[in-house]
Protein backbone atom coordinates (compact mmCIF):
# COMPACT_ATOMS: atom_id res chain seq x y z
CA UNK A 1 0.00 0.00 0.00
CA UNK A 2 1.39 3.37 -0.99
CA UNK A 3 1.46 5.84 1.86
CA UNK A 4 1.65 9.37 0.54
CA UNK A 5 1.33 11.33 3.75
CA UNK A 6 0.25 11.41 7.34
CA UNK A 7 -2.51 13.45 8.94
CA UNK A 8 -2.68 14.51 12.55
CA UNK A 9 -5.63 15.08 14.85
CA UNK A 10 -5.79 18.55 16.35
CA UNK A 11 -7.78 19.44 19.44
CA UNK A 12 -9.10 17.61 22.47
CA UNK A 13 -11.05 14.37 22.61
CA UNK A 14 -12.91 12.43 25.29
CA UNK A 15 -11.36 9.23 26.57
CA UNK A 16 -14.73 7.50 26.90
CA UNK A 17 -15.63 7.86 23.21
CA UNK A 18 -12.28 7.54 21.52
CA UNK A 19 -9.09 5.55 21.62
CA UNK A 20 -5.90 7.33 22.45
CA UNK A 21 -5.23 10.26 20.15
CA UNK A 22 -2.00 8.60 19.15
CA UNK A 23 -3.86 5.57 17.81
CA UNK A 24 -5.63 7.61 15.11
CA UNK A 25 -3.08 10.23 14.18
CA UNK A 26 -1.10 8.02 11.81
CA UNK A 27 -3.90 6.63 9.65
CA UNK A 28 -2.45 6.39 6.12
CA UNK A 29 -3.83 8.07 3.05
CA UNK A 30 -7.17 9.17 4.48
CA UNK A 31 -7.89 12.43 6.33
CA UNK A 32 -7.76 11.95 10.08
CA UNK A 33 -11.09 13.77 10.41
CA UNK A 34 -12.80 11.10 8.29
CA UNK A 35 -11.13 8.22 10.11
CA UNK A 36 -12.15 9.79 13.42
CA UNK A 37 -15.75 10.12 12.20
CA UNK A 38 -15.91 6.39 11.41
CA UNK A 39 -14.35 5.55 14.75
CA UNK A 40 -16.75 7.80 16.64
CA UNK A 41 -19.66 6.12 14.86
CA UNK A 42 -18.31 2.71 15.80
CA UNK A 43 -18.09 3.72 19.46
CA UNK A 44 -21.35 5.70 19.68
CA UNK A 45 -23.40 2.97 17.95
CA UNK A 46 -21.89 0.05 19.88
CA UNK A 47 -19.75 -1.37 17.11
CA UNK A 48 -18.86 -4.42 19.19
CA UNK A 49 -22.43 -5.66 18.67
CA UNK A 50 -22.73 -4.97 14.94
CA UNK A 51 -23.88 -7.87 12.80
CA UNK A 52 -21.15 -8.31 10.23
CA UNK A 53 -21.89 -10.12 6.99
CA UNK A 54 -20.13 -13.44 6.59
CA UNK A 55 -19.82 -13.13 2.82
CA UNK A 56 -16.26 -11.98 2.22
CA UNK A 57 -17.27 -10.34 -1.04
CA UNK A 58 -18.99 -7.53 0.89
CA UNK A 59 -15.80 -6.68 2.78
CA UNK A 60 -14.30 -7.15 6.22
CA UNK A 61 -15.45 -5.89 9.65
CA UNK A 62 -14.21 -2.50 10.71
CA UNK A 63 -10.81 -2.66 12.37
CA UNK A 64 -9.11 0.12 14.32
CA UNK A 65 -6.42 -2.06 15.89
CA UNK A 66 -3.43 -0.69 13.96
CA UNK A 67 -3.96 2.83 12.60
CA UNK A 68 -0.59 2.77 10.85
CA UNK A 69 -2.03 0.12 8.54
CA UNK A 70 -5.83 0.16 8.86
CA UNK A 71 -7.54 1.94 5.99
CA UNK A 72 -11.26 1.37 5.28
CA UNK A 73 -10.77 2.25 1.62
CA UNK A 74 -7.86 -0.09 0.95
CA UNK A 75 -9.02 -2.96 3.17
CA UNK A 76 -12.59 -2.79 1.85
CA UNK A 77 -14.49 -2.36 5.11
CA UNK A 78 -18.09 -3.46 5.05
CA UNK A 79 -20.51 -0.69 4.19
CA UNK A 80 -17.78 1.77 3.20
CA UNK A 81 -16.89 2.95 -0.30
CA UNK A 82 -14.30 5.54 -1.17
CA UNK A 83 -12.97 7.64 -3.99
CA UNK A 84 -9.36 8.43 -4.74
CA UNK A 85 -8.39 11.73 -6.30
CA UNK A 86 -5.54 12.64 -8.55
CA UNK A 87 -2.03 11.31 -7.78
CA UNK A 88 -0.69 12.26 -4.38
CA UNK A 89 -4.22 12.88 -3.08
CA UNK A 90 -6.16 11.22 -0.29
CA UNK A 91 -8.86 8.64 -0.21
CA UNK A 92 -12.22 10.09 0.77
CA UNK A 93 -15.19 8.18 2.16
CA UNK A 94 -18.13 8.58 -0.24
CA UNK A 95 -20.57 5.92 0.96
CA UNK A 96 -21.45 4.59 4.41
CA UNK A 97 -24.25 2.03 4.25
CA UNK A 98 -25.05 -0.17 7.26
CA UNK A 99 -28.69 -1.28 7.04
CA UNK A 100 -29.72 -4.03 9.45
CA UNK A 101 -26.32 -4.03 11.12
CA UNK A 102 -27.69 -3.78 14.68
CA UNK A 103 -26.41 -0.27 15.32
CA UNK A 104 -27.46 0.59 18.88
CA UNK A 105 -26.87 4.08 20.21
CA UNK A 106 -26.55 7.56 18.76
CA UNK A 107 -25.12 9.27 15.70
CA UNK A 108 -22.02 11.38 16.45
CA UNK A 109 -21.70 14.97 15.30
CA UNK A 110 -18.37 14.11 13.68
CA UNK A 111 -20.24 12.45 10.80
CA UNK A 112 -20.35 15.97 9.40
CA UNK A 113 -16.60 15.65 8.75
CA UNK A 114 -17.18 13.15 5.93
CA UNK A 115 -17.09 16.04 3.49
CA UNK A 116 -17.21 13.94 0.30
CA UNK A 117 -20.02 11.66 1.43
CA UNK A 118 -22.67 10.92 -1.21
CA UNK A 119 -24.63 8.12 0.50
CA UNK A 120 -25.50 7.67 4.18
CA UNK A 121 -27.72 4.68 4.99
CA UNK A 122 -28.53 3.47 8.51
CA UNK A 123 -32.06 2.12 8.07
CA UNK A 124 -33.48 -0.73 10.17
CA UNK A 125 -31.27 -0.35 13.22
CA UNK A 126 -31.81 0.79 16.82
CA UNK A 127 -30.45 4.30 16.70
CA UNK A 128 -31.74 6.74 19.29
CA UNK A 129 -31.27 10.41 20.06
CA UNK A 130 -31.40 13.21 17.53
CA UNK A 131 -30.28 13.69 13.94
CA UNK A 132 -26.92 15.50 14.14
CA UNK A 133 -27.04 19.10 13.00
CA UNK A 134 -23.63 18.55 11.39
CA UNK A 135 -25.20 16.44 8.63
CA UNK A 136 -25.95 19.78 7.03
CA UNK A 137 -22.22 19.98 6.23
CA UNK A 138 -22.47 17.03 3.83
CA UNK A 139 -23.05 19.14 0.75
CA UNK A 140 -22.25 16.26 -1.64
CA UNK A 141 -24.88 13.99 -0.12
CA UNK A 142 -27.38 12.51 -2.56
CA UNK A 143 -29.03 9.80 -0.45
CA UNK A 144 -29.90 9.92 3.27
CA UNK A 145 -31.81 7.00 4.78
CA UNK A 146 -32.29 6.90 8.56
CA UNK A 147 -35.62 5.07 8.45
CA UNK A 148 -36.85 2.47 10.94
CA UNK A 149 -34.91 3.59 13.97
CA UNK A 150 -35.93 5.36 17.18
CA UNK A 151 -34.75 8.89 16.42
CA UNK A 152 -36.52 11.71 18.23
CA UNK A 153 -36.98 15.47 18.20
CA UNK A 154 -36.94 17.60 15.04
CA UNK A 155 -35.34 17.58 11.62
CA UNK A 156 -32.33 19.93 11.74
CA UNK A 157 -32.83 23.08 9.69
CA UNK A 158 -29.24 22.62 8.52
CA UNK A 159 -30.39 19.89 6.12
CA UNK A 160 -31.45 22.70 3.79
CA UNK A 161 -27.78 22.89 2.81
CA UNK A 162 -27.92 19.46 1.14
CA UNK A 163 -28.42 20.91 -2.31
CA UNK A 164 -27.54 17.63 -4.07
CA UNK A 165 -29.93 15.46 -2.06
CA UNK A 166 -32.23 13.30 -4.15
CA UNK A 167 -33.49 10.74 -1.63
CA UNK A 168 -34.53 11.49 1.96
CA UNK A 169 -36.12 8.77 4.09
CA UNK A 170 -36.74 9.45 7.79
CA UNK A 171 -39.80 7.22 8.07
CA UNK A 172 -40.65 5.01 11.05
CA UNK A 173 -38.97 7.05 13.76
CA UNK A 174 -40.35 9.28 16.52
CA UNK A 175 -39.62 12.66 14.97
CA UNK A 176 -42.01 15.40 16.03
CA UNK A 177 -42.71 19.13 15.64
CA UNK A 178 -43.55 20.50 12.21
CA UNK A 179 -42.10 19.71 8.80
CA UNK A 180 -39.34 22.32 8.33
CA UNK A 181 -40.05 24.91 5.69
CA UNK A 182 -36.37 24.82 4.78
CA UNK A 183 -36.82 21.43 3.12
CA UNK A 184 -38.41 23.25 0.19
CA UNK A 185 -34.87 24.33 -0.74
CA UNK A 186 -33.89 20.76 -1.64
CA UNK A 187 -34.85 21.23 -5.25
CA UNK A 188 -33.09 18.06 -6.46
CA UNK A 189 -35.21 15.87 -4.20
CA UNK A 190 -37.06 13.01 -5.87
CA UNK A 191 -38.06 10.84 -2.91
CA UNK A 192 -39.36 12.28 0.38
CA UNK A 193 -40.52 9.74 2.95
CA UNK A 194 -41.61 10.90 6.41
CA UNK A 195 -44.34 8.35 7.16
CA UNK A 196 -44.96 6.91 10.63
CA UNK A 197 -43.53 9.66 12.80
CA UNK A 198 -45.16 12.23 15.08
CA UNK A 199 -45.12 15.27 12.82
CA UNK A 200 -47.70 17.93 13.62
CA UNK A 201 -48.92 21.10 11.96
CA UNK A 202 -49.83 21.54 8.33
CA UNK A 203 -48.29 20.35 5.08
CA UNK A 204 -46.05 23.20 3.90
CA UNK A 205 -47.33 24.74 0.67
CA UNK A 206 -43.69 25.42 -0.19
CA UNK A 207 -43.15 21.71 -0.90
CA UNK A 208 -44.34 22.71 -4.36
CA UNK A 209 -40.78 23.97 -4.91
CA UNK A 210 -39.65 20.34 -5.12
CA UNK A 211 -40.48 20.09 -8.80
CA UNK A 212 -38.43 16.89 -9.33
CA UNK A 213 -40.39 14.99 -6.69
CA UNK A 214 -41.59 11.52 -7.69
CA UNK A 215 -42.57 10.12 -4.30
CA UNK A 216 -44.15 11.95 -1.34
CA UNK A 217 -45.14 9.90 1.68
CA UNK A 218 -46.40 11.68 4.82
CA UNK A 219 -48.87 9.09 6.08
CA UNK A 220 -49.39 8.04 9.68
CA UNK A 221 -48.47 11.28 11.40
CA UNK A 222 -50.46 13.94 13.26
CA UNK A 223 -50.73 16.43 10.42
CA UNK A 224 -53.69 18.81 10.34
CA UNK A 225 -55.16 21.39 7.99
CA UNK A 226 -55.85 21.10 4.30
CA UNK A 227 -54.01 19.70 1.30
CA UNK A 228 -52.25 22.71 -0.24
CA UNK A 229 -53.47 23.55 -3.72
CA UNK A 230 -49.83 24.04 -4.67
CA UNK A 231 -49.13 20.29 -4.52
CA UNK A 232 -50.90 20.17 -7.86
CA UNK A 233 -47.79 21.72 -9.44
CA UNK A 234 -45.62 18.66 -8.69
CA UNK A 235 -46.04 17.40 -12.23
CA UNK A 236 -43.51 14.55 -11.93
CA UNK A 237 -45.20 13.05 -8.89
CA UNK A 238 -46.08 9.35 -9.15
CA UNK A 239 -46.89 8.51 -5.52
CA UNK A 240 -48.78 10.71 -3.04
CA UNK A 241 -49.73 9.27 0.32
CA UNK A 242 -51.22 11.49 3.05
CA UNK A 243 -53.31 8.84 4.78
CA UNK A 244 -53.77 8.32 8.52
CA UNK A 245 -53.46 11.94 9.56
CA UNK A 246 -56.00 14.52 10.73
CA UNK A 247 -56.28 16.44 7.48
CA UNK A 248 -59.57 18.11 6.63
CA UNK A 249 -61.30 20.28 4.06
CA UNK A 250 -62.03 19.22 0.52
CA UNK A 251 -59.80 17.33 -1.89
CA UNK A 252 -58.32 20.05 -4.14
CA UNK A 253 -59.10 20.00 -7.83
CA UNK A 254 -55.46 20.89 -8.49
CA UNK A 255 -54.46 17.26 -7.89
CA UNK A 256 -55.98 16.52 -11.28
CA UNK A 257 -52.88 18.12 -12.84
CA UNK A 258 -50.67 15.28 -11.58
CA UNK A 259 -50.85 13.36 -14.84
CA UNK A 260 -48.05 10.93 -13.87
CA UNK A 261 -49.67 9.93 -10.58
CA UNK A 262 -50.04 6.19 -10.00
CA UNK A 263 -50.91 6.07 -6.29
CA UNK A 264 -53.24 8.54 -4.56
CA UNK A 265 -53.79 7.50 -0.96
CA UNK A 266 -55.80 9.90 1.22
CA UNK A 267 -57.61 7.43 3.48
CA UNK A 268 -58.30 7.83 7.19
CA UNK A 269 -58.49 11.60 7.42
CA UNK A 270 -61.42 13.98 7.82
CA UNK A 271 -61.94 15.09 4.24
CA UNK A 272 -65.40 16.43 3.38
CA UNK A 273 -67.29 17.32 0.24
CA UNK A 274 -67.56 15.29 -2.92
CA UNK A 275 -64.97 13.31 -4.83
CA UNK A 276 -63.77 15.84 -7.44
CA UNK A 277 -64.90 14.71 -10.87
CA UNK A 278 -61.73 16.18 -12.40
CA UNK A 279 -59.67 13.44 -10.72
CA UNK A 280 -60.90 11.19 -13.52
CA UNK A 281 -58.10 12.85 -15.57
CA UNK A 282 -55.57 10.81 -13.58
CA UNK A 283 -55.58 7.99 -16.08
CA UNK A 284 -52.30 6.48 -14.82
CA UNK A 285 -53.74 5.73 -11.36
CA UNK A 286 -53.13 2.24 -10.07
CA UNK A 287 -54.53 2.77 -6.57
CA UNK A 288 -57.15 5.35 -5.49
CA UNK A 289 -57.83 5.15 -1.76
CA UNK A 290 -60.30 7.50 -0.05
CA UNK A 291 -61.78 5.24 2.61
CA UNK A 292 -62.49 6.35 6.17
CA UNK A 293 -63.27 9.99 5.49
CA UNK A 294 -66.43 12.12 5.53
CA UNK A 295 -67.02 12.29 1.79
CA UNK A 296 -70.55 12.79 0.46
CA UNK A 297 -72.37 12.82 -2.86
CA UNK A 298 -72.48 10.36 -5.73
CA UNK A 299 -69.74 8.27 -7.23
CA UNK A 300 -69.08 9.97 -10.55
CA UNK A 301 -69.47 7.98 -13.75
CA UNK A 302 -66.23 9.59 -14.92
CA UNK A 303 -64.26 7.34 -12.58
CA UNK A 304 -64.71 4.75 -15.29
CA UNK A 305 -61.98 6.64 -17.17
CA UNK A 306 -59.39 5.36 -14.69
CA UNK A 307 -58.73 2.29 -16.79
CA UNK A 308 -55.43 1.39 -15.07
CA UNK A 309 -56.97 1.08 -11.60
CA UNK A 310 -56.44 -2.08 -9.60
CA UNK A 311 -57.72 -0.75 -6.28
CA UNK A 312 -60.60 1.63 -5.61
CA UNK A 313 -61.38 2.02 -1.90
CA UNK A 314 -64.30 4.30 -1.06
CA UNK A 315 -65.64 2.50 2.01
CA UNK A 316 -66.56 4.20 5.29
CA UNK A 317 -67.77 7.51 3.89
CA UNK A 318 -71.28 8.89 3.35
CA UNK A 319 -71.54 8.34 -0.39
CA UNK A 320 -74.98 7.96 -1.97
CA UNK A 321 -76.55 7.04 -5.28
CA UNK A 322 -76.00 4.07 -7.54
CA UNK A 323 -72.73 2.42 -8.39
CA UNK A 324 -72.03 3.69 -11.93
CA UNK A 325 -71.99 1.07 -14.65
CA UNK A 326 -68.92 2.79 -16.12
CA UNK A 327 -66.75 1.11 -13.47
CA UNK A 328 -67.07 -1.90 -15.74
CA UNK A 329 -64.67 -0.11 -18.10
CA UNK A 330 -61.84 -0.69 -15.63
CA UNK A 331 -60.69 -4.07 -16.88
CA UNK A 332 -57.78 -4.36 -14.43
CA UNK A 333 -59.82 -3.57 -11.32
CA UNK A 334 -59.23 -6.14 -8.58
CA UNK A 335 -60.73 -4.52 -5.50
CA UNK A 336 -63.74 -2.23 -5.20
CA UNK A 337 -64.63 -1.48 -1.58
CA UNK A 338 -67.84 0.42 -0.90
CA UNK A 339 -69.11 -0.86 2.42
CA UNK A 340 -70.37 1.56 5.07
CA UNK A 341 -71.84 4.02 2.59
CA UNK A 342 -75.38 4.58 1.37
CA UNK A 343 -74.83 3.45 -2.21
CA UNK A 344 -77.41 1.34 -4.04
CA UNK A 345 -76.25 -1.88 -5.64
CA UNK A 346 -78.35 -1.73 -8.80
CA UNK A 347 -75.63 -2.40 -11.36
CA UNK A 348 -74.06 -5.69 -12.33
CA UNK A 349 -70.41 -5.18 -13.26
CA UNK A 350 -69.06 -7.90 -15.52
CA UNK A 351 -65.61 -6.76 -16.63
CA UNK A 352 -62.01 -7.60 -16.02
CA UNK A 353 -59.98 -10.82 -15.99
CA UNK A 354 -60.08 -10.75 -12.19
CA UNK A 355 -63.02 -10.94 -9.83
CA UNK A 356 -64.28 -7.56 -8.68
CA UNK A 357 -65.58 -7.75 -5.14
CA UNK A 358 -67.92 -5.28 -3.49
CA UNK A 359 -67.69 -6.01 0.22
CA UNK A 360 -70.56 -5.72 2.61
CA UNK A 361 -70.55 -4.45 6.16
CA UNK A 362 -69.11 -7.66 7.53
CA UNK A 363 -65.83 -7.23 5.70
CA UNK A 364 -62.82 -6.69 7.91
CA UNK A 365 -60.15 -4.46 6.28
CA UNK A 366 -57.36 -6.17 8.23
CA UNK A 367 -58.00 -9.27 6.14
CA UNK A 368 -57.21 -7.53 2.88
CA UNK A 369 -54.23 -8.99 1.13
CA UNK A 370 -52.53 -7.41 -1.84
CA UNK A 371 -51.87 -10.87 -3.28
CA UNK A 372 -55.44 -10.94 -4.52
CA UNK A 373 -56.51 -13.67 -2.12
CA UNK A 374 -58.98 -11.96 0.18
CA UNK A 375 -60.98 -13.41 3.03
CA UNK A 376 -64.33 -11.76 3.53
CA UNK A 377 -67.50 -12.29 5.49
CA UNK A 378 -70.97 -11.45 4.21
CA UNK A 379 -70.06 -9.89 0.85
CA UNK A 380 -72.90 -7.91 -0.63
CA UNK A 381 -72.04 -9.10 -4.11
CA UNK A 382 -69.30 -10.80 -6.06
CA UNK A 383 -69.17 -9.85 -9.72
CA UNK A 384 -67.15 -12.01 -12.11
CA UNK A 385 -66.52 -11.73 -15.82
Amino acid sequence: MLVVGMHFVVGSTTASHRQSILSLMATPNIPASEMNALHDLYIAANGESWRWRTDSSVGIPWNFSDPTVNNPCVEHWQGVNCSFGSPFANYHVTHVSLPLYNLIGTLPETLGSLSQLETLVFNDNQLTGTIPDSLGNLTQLQLLDLSENQLISTIPASLENLSQLQYLDLSYNQLNATIPLQLSNLIQLQFLQFESNLFTGSIPASLSNLTQLLYLALENNLLTGIIPESLGTLLELQYLCLSYNQLNGTIPNSLSHLSQLQYLELESNQFTGTIPEVLSKLTQLYAFELENNLLTGNISESLGNLVQLRQLYLNNNDLTGSIPATLGNIKQLQFLLLFSNRCRFHTRITRGPNAIIVFGSGYKPDNRQDSGVVRQSDPTAVFKP
